[in-house]
């Protein structure tokens, strides 16, 4: 039997219920309240040991093309795995938002970025991003791989 931290089976279980049919299409703030506040927190500031914060350094490299492929494929493919992120490790599951459409991804995607995170310069995520994301095969070890590529100076 395969063992997820106790947060990993919480978020799929809400993520796998009705409470996604209530968000309206291509609305960035109502998707990440209704889908990535429990684990990300108010602000996408993220919780020690659950989730790592959405407006630091990732959220700052944004509009780099590495690093907008690499969040459309975690948003598509999910995460799992040690991560270090502004100095904390991370060794968790965030599962494959597969239950939301590209638009909604797309919205929820730009609205971390550019209202959350404060980099309004860069380009909303279309849907395509995320199309062309959720089409292509990824591991897990290669998505971390592609991560750290994204992070580094």
């Amino acid at each position: 039997m395969r063992w997820y931290p106790p947060h990993a089976l919480l978020a799929t279980a809400v993520l796998g219920g009705t409470l996604i049919s209530t968000v309206q299409a291509a609305d960035g703030q109502a998707v990440y309240q209704q889908v990535c506040v429990a684990c990300h927190q108010a602000g996408a500031v993220g919780a020690p040991g659950l989730a790592p914060s959405l407006v630091g350094a990732v959220a700052a490299r944004a509009g780099q093309p590495a690093m907008r492929q690499y969040l459309a494929l975690v948003l598509t493919h999910g995460l799992q795995g040690r991560i270090v992120s502004e100095g904390q490790t991370y060794n968790s599951v965030m599962p494959a938002q597969t239950q939301l459409s590209d638009e909604d991804l797309a919205a929820a995607l730009s609205h971390v970025v550019r209202d959350l995170a404060g980099q309004a310069s860069v380009p909303a995520f279309a849907a395509s991003e995320l199309a062309q994301a959720r089409a292509s095969t990824v591991s897990p070890k290669a998505l971390r791989a592609q991560r750290d590529a994204a992070l580094a100076p």
